[in-house]
C-alpha cells in the first residue's frame, strides 16, 4: 500500500472536502481543504448539511489524475479486494434520513479494511471484514440503522 499522510475531519460536518483531499492527496495532486470547502458549497452550507452526494459526485469525477470506472451500490466484497489490489482505492458514502458520512476505503490487510475518515479524530481505521459488508449493504454497524450506500471506485489515470 502506497504511504499517503491521509487527513481527518475536525468537525461534524466535512467529511465531503476531506474525503475529496484525501483522495487528491492519494493520487499524488496538491489541493487546499479550503479549495474543496468551496466546491463543496462554502463552510456555511457544509456546516448546515453537509456536502449534498450530487455535489460530491460531480467534484469527484471532475478531479484530475484520477479516473472513476465504477459506480456502485452493494458492491460484493470480491469486487472491492480486487480493485484494491490493482492498487485503487474507493470512497464510500453512507446515509440515513439524518445524517451520512463520506469515507475512503484506502487498503487491506489479512483481516481488516484499512478506512481514511472512518471515525472521530483517526486518520485511518481497522474496519473488519463483517462489518465493511454491513457498510457496502447500507447497515451501519455504528448506529444500527439502514443507510443508503453508494461506492465510487477510483484509479489513478494513466500518464
Amino acid at each position: 500500500m502506497k504511504k499517503v499522510k491521509y487527513s481527518y475531519q475536525r468537525d461534524d460536518y466535512s467529511c465531503g472536502p476531506t474525503a475529496l483531499l484525501n483522495i487528491m492527496r492519494w493520487a499524488g495532486q496538491k489541493i487546499t481543504k479550503k479549495y474543496l470547502m468551496k466546491k463543496c458549497g462554502g463552510r456555511k452550507r457544509v456546516s448546515k448539511i453537509g456536502t449534498d452526494v450530487c455535489i460530491f459526485n460531480n467534484l469527484l469525477l471532475d478531479l484530475p489524475g484520477i479516473i472513476v470506472p465504477m459506480i456502485g451500490y452493494k458492491v460484493p466484497l470480491k469486487y472491492l479486494d480486487q480493485h484494491l489490489a490493482r492498487g485503487g482505492i474507493v470512497a464510500a458514502s453512507y446515509m440515513d434520513d439524518e445524517c451520512g458520512h463520506y469515507a475512503l476505503i484506502v487498503g487491506r490487510t489479512k483481516k481488516f479494511y484499512l478506512v481514511a475518515n472512518a471515525l472521530e479524530n483517526c486518520a485511518v481505521s481497522r474496519i473488519s471484514r463483517k462489518h465493511m459488508r454491513w457498510l457496502l449493504d447500507g447497515e451501519n454497524f455504528v448506529l444500527g440503522v439502514h443507510t443508503r450506500s453508494v461506492q465510487w471506485f477510483i484509479l489513478k489515470k494513466e500518464k
